[in-house]
């Protein structure tokens, strides 16, 4: 059970980056890159979003193929990602992950969850308790549940965000 958990949430926690940099590329694409909100007044934001978005995708790789070593990089991210995040006025959305995870006042919350489900799942495997290998069905089966479950929520929490926001 623990083994399931931690490859589960390890292949979540890849997919969930992919989503991350498939927004940064679409920035970039776009000319964007110092309209974002944690890049504003930043010297070199396409370069910094650039290099985040091939930190994001190799710990994504490592997350499948070294889950251990991926997830401590993990973690590190989310640290910096975390504190970078006090610089965000309150109910500024962070454009972490696009449109998918637009989260306001919890981006914070959001990332301290990632960190502790990061921290459990590198704990299963630095202690032994979970093996890195072949993923099996049961691994993509959960992680598939759990994904379905956040963009069927952040899909429900837009549209009430919307219909609140537009009914005002």
């Amino acid at each position: 059970m623990i083994e399931l958990f931690a490859r589960s949430a390890s292949l979540v926690l890849a997919v969930l980056l992919c989503f991350a940099v498939a927004h940064k590329l679409r920035v970039l694409r776009r000319g964007e890159a110092k309209a974002q909100p944690l890049l504003r007044d930043r010297a070199g934001a396409g370069f910094l979003l650039a290099a985040l978005a091939a930190v994001e995708l190799l710990t994504a790789a490592a997350l499948v193929v070294r889950p251990a070593a991926g997830l401590v990089v993990l973690m590190a991210l989310l640290l910096v990602y975390t504190w970078e995040l006090r610089r965000l006025a309150p109910g500024e959305p962070c454009g972490c992950f696009g449109e998918l995870l637009d989260q306001t006042d919890r981006a914070v919350q959001r990332n301290l969850v990632l960190l502790a489900v990061a921290a459990a799942a590198a704990t299963a495997f630095l202690m032994g308790l979970a093996e890195a290998g072949e993923l099996t069905q049961a691994d993509v089966g959960v992680a598939a549940v759990v994904l379905a479950a956040v963009v069927a929520r952040a899909a429900l929490e837009r549209q009430f965000n919307t219909e609140v926001g537009g009914a005002r």
